[in-house]
């Protein structure tokens, strides 16, 4: 795999080349795609919600995980709350980190760029995560995404169903961001989104969990 900086000299210019379309020739050079093993695969056949939950935290998104997202937004953030403790319900220290104008410029995105490159994804998956992240950095009145929480990632699911949009993109965007970090309140808001996913996995998943 080709290093991203001998291709782009700076991070900006990286997330703008996965925001064109097509995609420019040169962003092929940087893909792992077919030498690696599936990056984000589903769990073993039988498993419950805890096993789900856990590979979303990892990148796989498949079609129980977008169901139990589907239902979390549907209901809102006071249901979802409900299955933390009341003592992990609070958002916790967040980051301090200056405001970016530019999307192309947010440390955060070329961070998830990297972070999914590493782990052999495609192009074109790549591309559909930023345009993603983008319109979710958008609705939230482009907030610095480290300052994100999960109240934010259900604030979002819930208005995306309300307006009738799609989800898919949301929760895979929280959880390349999170993970991608190590920050440790990064790592609580992944942990916390985990919890509050397996009870919505239970929900519209079949079988007594």
């Amino acid at each position: 795999m080709v290093s991203t900086r001998s291709i782009y000299r700076t991070p900006a210019e990286l997330v703008a080349a996965f925001l064109e379309q097509p995609l420019p020739k040169e962003v092929y050079q940087l893909s792992r795609f077919e030498k690696v093993d599936p990056p984000w695969g589903p769990p073993p056949h039988g498993s419950g919600p805890a096993e789900y939950a856990a590979v979303w935290t990892q990148g796989y998104d498949g079609g129980p995980i977008r169901g139990a997202f589907r239902w979390l937004g549907q209901h809102g953030l006071e249901v979802s709350l409900e299955f933390l403790p009341r003592t992990q319900r609070g958002r916790g220290r967040v980051p301090k980190r200056p405001p970016v104008e530019h999307f192309e410029e947010l440390p955060e995105v070329e961070r998830v760029v990297g972070h999914i490159l590493r782990h052999g994804a495609a192009m074109h998956d790549i591309q559909e995560l930023l345009f993603g992240f983008r319109d979710i950095w958008t609705e939230l009145d482009r907030t610095r995404p480290d300052t994100w929480a999960i109240d934010e990632l259900i604030e979002v699911l819930a208005a995306r169903n309300a307006r009738g949009r799609s989800m898919d993109t949301v929760p895979a965007t929280f959880a390349f961001l999170w993970s991608s970090s190590d920050e440790p309140f990064h790592a609580r808001q992944l942990g916390k989104a985990e919890r509050i996913l397996v009870n919505g996995l239970r929900e519209v998943m079949p079988g007594q969990y």
